[in-house]
């Protein structure tokens, strides 16, 4: 809580919830045109969920946390450079006193 609390002060969250109607969404936020999209399965396309949902939280310049479920998120640059931005680190779990 305190992370989301903190980032609402700062205007540095958003939210996402794709759903079949609209399972692509593109998110303009912290220097970058975010793709969130609801899962799909690799092999067919297929939809894998009716409603994925999650938010997005600023840390600083390039350091995002991302939380939700049944959605995925690319992250494309909206300046001059590379096309593409890819994740250094990956933390999967839960959050537990703030780590």
């Amino acid at each position: 809580m305190p992370e989301i609390t903190r980032a609402q002060a700062g205007g540095k969250i958003m939210g996402f919830a794709p759903t079949p109607d609209h399972s692509e969404q593109t998110i303009n936020f912290g220097g970058f045109d975010i793709g969130v999209a609801l899962t799909k399965d690799r092999r067919s396309g297929r939809v894998m969920a009716e409603r994925g949902y999650g938010l997005i939280i600023q840390k600083g310049d390039n350091e995002f946390i991302v939380a939700g479920a049944d959605a995925s998120v690319v992250f494309i640059p909206d300046s001059p450079g590379p096309a593409m931005a890819g994740f250094e680190y990956i933390y999967e779990g839960e959050y537990i006193d703030g780590k």
